[in-house]
């Protein structure tokens, strides 16, 4: 009796499941017109065969006894998903079958928070409320230090010089030769300087090559141009994108 009613118990759960995953698609094509289902997702065959060796100096790696990092140039998982659209009679109808992969799923998350930064900085930006500025931080895997590091360096510089850091949005590339990198950029309030001042360079901390210029129209086109470059990506253990935890938004 008590087998036959917990039997009778997971049947109603997976009906009740079913029907909330039908009604949260239809919210879906309500909303967007457009909806899309998980279809099933299969190992890459060739993802061991694009690994690639890219040498890290130990201060940069969490796990001091290995000093070389894999850099992923092939996704790991291939993934199906199903588009359904609302057809002239009122219903979802199964529309195409989309092929993707881990590594456009990490660059789509990669642009929406791009995008959800540039919207509330570049109005702000356009009515000359804060400066913004533009980073980049080559030969990442033999620098000095890490990006938090360089992070909390460049806070103190701002605020010896009464400087408020208000945000910052970082980006992680690896560029065909396997040139490890980031793009920063950064959100302050109202400066006047004409030229870039001294304590907004960062060579001496990096120990490698950076540059740094205002931004002079929008922000989004600075980032958004380095997307389509490569999709390639640190293997175990480094983000590819980070923005500051507690802003400060004016």
């Amino acid at each position: 009796m008590i087998a036959h009613s917990q039997t009778k118990g997971k049947g109603k759960e997976k009906h009740i499941k079913s029907l909330a995953k039908n009604a949260k698609k239809a919210a879906l094509l309500r909303r967007n017109g457009v909806t899309y289902e998980h279809v099933g997702t299969i190992r890459n065959p060739e993802y061991e065969s694009g690994l690639k060796d890219l040498p890290f100096e130990s201060c940069l790696i969490h796990n001091k006894g290995n000093r070389i990092v894999r850099v992923r140039t092939a996704p790991k998982y291939l993934t199906t998903l199903a588009e359904f659209q609302y057809c002239d009679e009122g219903f979802p109808v199964l529309t195409r079958e989309i092929e993707t992969n881990d590594l456009r799923a990490g660059n789509h998350r990669k642009i929406k928070a791009v995008d959800k930064w540039c919207e509330y900085w570049q109005p702000k930006y356009q009515a000359k409320e804060i400066s913004l500025l533009f980073y980049t931080l080559t030969r990442a895997n033999k620098a000095r230090m890490t990006i938090g590091d360089l992070l909390r360096i460049l806070k103190m510089n701002l605020k010896r010089n009464n400087i408020e850091l208000l945000d910052y949005l970082w980006i992680q590339e690896v560029s065909k030769g396997l040139h490890f990198h980031y793009h920063l950029t950064v959100a302050i309030p109202r400066i006047s300087y004409k030229t870039i001042p001294k304590f907004f360079k960062m060579d001496s901390y990096w120990g490698q090559r950076t540059q740094v210029s205002f931004v002079k129209k929008n922000i989004r086109f600075y980032l958004s141009k380095y997307f389509g470059k490569s999709a390639w990506r640190i293997d175990q253990g480094f983000r590819a994108y980070g923005k500051m935890r507690k802003l400060t938004r004016k």
